[in-house]
């Protein structure tokens, strides 16, 4: 009675209460805080929980199966909700690449448990759109899902090689995931080599200095109790990589809010990435 009761009255409170007073909520509660600079990535691990807390995998497994038994709900970084989270630049792109082929082969790097995969099913309704996701991920996510969540559509890989061979993929997407990867150049680089028709790199932590920066992500307490390491990268730097190999870069506007670090304020932000050089 008390979950129904909360799942009808949040909605009526943020309806009410003026956008202003809910923006300030976000920032001052939902947003994360940045410790460091660190040196390097491992000495931001040693200074974190790290991501493969098992703290964060109950919450994405709790999440992620409240969104599979409710029609109403979806999942962003193990928080369920009964908002929509559509990002709506990603399923516009993600759409135009199955246009283009006729079908759908995504490689999902970091994508947890398939929470991109499931709320892009769920806007395509009921279409019989040929769908090959594949997620890559760390191996107790993949343990999981190979055992609960795989389909005919959806798999589970614990290397890049792996789910290149399977998949097969015309698209690459990163969703908020290539910040906690201890080498992301190194990967984006060997991702852009296979020249892919679409790379969707979405909901990055950026700055204007010219370097990327590493730092500790410490998680709202009321979220759950986790830090991990993250980089902070410089907008000029991603850009430039990407300009390497692809000749259409769209940049695509996040909603998380600017936050301080030391001199520099982080704006998360993305790229769509498409005609290969």
């Amino acid at each position: 009675m008390k979950v129904q009761m909360q799942r009808y009255v949040k909605p009526l409170v943020k309806k009410l209460a003026p956008p202003v007073c809910l923006d300030l909520y976000k920032f001052l509660f939902q947003s994360p805080a940045y410790s460091g600079p660190y040196a390097d990535f491992e000495e931001a691990q040693k200074n974190s929980s790290g991501y493969d807390n098992a703290v964060i995998f109950e919450k994405i497994k709790q999440s992620t199966q409240h969104m599979m038994e409710n029609a109403d709900a979806f999942s962003q970084d193990g928080v369920a909700s009964h908002l929509p989270t559509y990002r709506y630049p990603v399923l516009a792109a993600l759409l135009q690449q199955a246009i283009k082929q006729g079908e759908l082969r995504v490689i999902d790097f970091g994508g947890a448990l398939g929470t991109s995969y499931l709320a892009f099913q769920r806007f395509l309704g009921d279409t019989a759109l040929k769908i090959q996701w594949g997620i890559v991920e760390q191996p107790h996510y993949v343990a999981y899902g190979k055992k609960h969540l795989s389909s005919n559509n959806l798999q589970f890989f614990d290397t890049t090689q792996a789910a290149l061979a399977s998949i097969q993929p015309s698209v690459c997407l990163l969703s908020s995931s290539l910040q906690y990867l201890p080498h992301p150049e190194a990967l984006l680089a060997s991702v852009f080599e296979h020249q892919l028709d679409c790379v969707i790199i979405d909901r990055i932590p950026t700055q204007d200095s010219g370097q990327h920066l590493i730092g500790v992500e410490h998680v709202p307490k009321q979220i759950y109790d986790a830090s991990y390491p993250v980089w902070l990268f410089s907008y000029a730097r991603i850009l430039g990589l990407c300009q390497q190999y692809y000749a259409s870069i769209l940049p695509i506007g996040c909603s998380e809010y600017p936050l301080p670090f030391q001199k520099h304020l982080i704006e998360y932000k993305g790229f769509i990435l498409q005609t290969c050089l």
